[in-house]
């Protein structure tokens, strides 16, 4: 990842951008704005703070699998179906844990 200073005028905007080799031309895979020099890097500058979340269903399931919870839920309901009610309820738990929470049919 490397900051990119485009020139639109007189001024000038950075963008963070992440960039990768196809077939030997370099392509861009990640770009954002972060705004006008002054404003990140002059007298004025506003913190600029953005996080990603990265690995956060592979922490929680790695969680739940050291706490053997599937094989506790399906040993108190007893099932057997294909998915068990276990592995059922920890896909519901990691959806709505995970931060971008969807339908349980999604």
């Amino acid at each position: 990842m490397h900051l990119r200073t485009k020139r639109i005028g007189n001024q000038p905007y950075l963008y963070a951008v992440d960039t990768y080799w196809n077939a030997g031309n370099p392509k861009v895979a990640f770009q954002t704005y972060l705004g006008r020099a002054d404003q990140l890097f002059g007298p004025a500058a506003k913190p600029l703070v953005r996080t990603f979340r990265y690995g956060a269903v592979a922490v929680l399931l790695q969680i739940a699998r050291q706490l053997d919870v599937v094989a506790t839920i399906d040993s108190v309901v007893g099932s057997r179906s294909n998915p068990s009610v276990g592995e059922y309820l920890l896909l519901a738990a990691l959806n709505r844990a995970a931060g971008d929470p969807c339908s349980k049919r999604a």
